[in-house]
Formats: C-alpha cells, sequence, structure tokens
C-alpha cells in the first residue's frame, strides 16, 4: 500500500497568507498562454485560454502540468510544448513553469501566490522514502509498489525583472544579495530564515510595472 502524507494545514495557512499580500486581483491578468515574462508583464497572452483544449489539471489546485499544449488556429489544430511557454492565467490567477527534478523532467505550471518585483510560488514534489523525485507529468504520482512517498512542499522566488527562479531555503543567500542591490538594505544584516519578510519590504520599495488590463 502507498502512502501519501499532504501537509495540508500548512499549505492552506501559507496560501491564504499569500492571497491576502499579493495584491494579484488588482492587475486583472487576462486569461490565456504567456510565451514570455515580458507578455506576461505586458498583460498580453499570445493566446486566449478558450483555444487551448487540451489543459489538464492536478489533483492540487496550485498547480497543473502537461507535457504540450493544442489550440486552434484558422481551423487547424496546432501545438506548443510546454517548455515553451512562459505562463498561463486561468479564472485571473497566473500560474508561471517550473521544470522538476528526476528521471523525466517534467514542465508543470505552479500559481503565483505573492506578486511583486520578487514573486513567491509553491511546488509540489512526491518524494519517496528513498528521497528520489517521482516525475509523473500528469500528477506526480505512481511510486513503485510497497514504496511510501510523502508530499514535500518547497517556496520559491521569482526575480520578475530577469526571470530567475530561486529555491528560498538553498538558495535565500543568493535571494539576500539581489535585495541589497537596493541600497536601503545594504547595511542591513539579514538572516537566511528572515527572507521573506525582507522580501515583502523590498516590493513595497520595488513597485513592478505590470499593465493593468
Amino acid at each position: 500500500m502507498i502512502r501519501i502524507f499532504y501537509t495540508v494545514t500548512l499549505m492552506t495557512i501559507c496560501l491564504n497568507l499569500y492571497g491576502q499580500n499579493g495584491s494579484i486581483e488588482k492587475y486583472n491578468f487576462k486569461n490565456g498562454v504567456y510565451l514570455s515574462i515580458e507578455e506576461f508583464k505586458s498583460n498580453s497572452p499570445s493566446l486566449p485560454l478558450s483555444s487551448v483544449f487540451n489543459e489538464s489539471r492536478d489533483v492540487l489546485s496550485s498547480r497543473l502540468c502537461m507535457k504540450k499544449l493544442e489550440y486552434i488556429e484558422e481551423g487547424v489544430i496546432q501545438e506548443i510544448r510546454s517548455k515553451d511557454i512562459w505562463g498561463v492565467c486561468i479564472n485571473g490567477n497566473p500560474y508561471i513553469r517550473h521544470q522538476q527534478g528526476g528521471i523525466i523532467q517534467e514542465q508543470c505550471f505552479f500559481k503565483l501566490f505573492n506578486l511583486g518585483a520578487i514573486s513567491r510560488y509553491f511546488v509540489q514534489k512526491v518524494v519517496t522514502a528513498n528521497n528520489s523525485m517521482l516525475s509523473d507529468p500528469n500528477t506526480g504520482f505512481g511510486p513503485p509498489a510497497n514504496n511510501q512517498a510523502k508530499l514535500k512542499i518547497l517556496e520559491f522566488a521569482i526575480d520578475l525583472k530577469t526571470g530567475e527562479k530561486y529555491n528560498l531555503k538553498s538558495e535565500a543567500s543568493e535571494v539576500i544579495e539581489l535585495i541589497k542591490k537596493d541600497s536601503h538594505f545594504q547595511n542591513t544584516k539579514m538572516k537566511k530564515k528572515d527572507v521573506s519578510i525582507y522580501i515583502t519590504q523590498y516590493n513595497k520599495r520595488n513597485p513592478i510595472d505590470i499593465t493593468a488590463e
């Protein structure tokens, strides 16, 4: 029997917190497919979501995975690889592509819960007992029989100026260096465990320029 343990309570608290502070709603993002970070910041998706018809959702509401998207253009079915997509927006909620490790390099899209110059999102991964990452591109599940697995939630940040992504646990030092590019923080002693607090302060001082609908 496969066991998968979900940290639902922690996830709910985090999502509620970032949902309150992210102010994503005020931008009124257009539903559709964004091929680049520039399209995202200008709120101008290349493809309307209505033309896409093989979008596949994961059981987790904050994640969706797919190998490719199919869409109709002038009555003809076309395809675009997920790795060529920067992000998608569904019901006004932006998701950005984050390639996960493992035997199969799956292409998944994760919901932004905090929007700012340094934005944040959560990546959910299923980990087996021997610490190997599972990579089913559709569900993230499917470990070998009689193997235990658990859901691991990692917090990531993305610099919307450059598109660079950071693991907030293992790459907190790099995020601190980014924050200290603002002269206001140059002499501030920052602890890695407090990086989220400083991201919030940094975002207040460095508003992003995203076109509202």
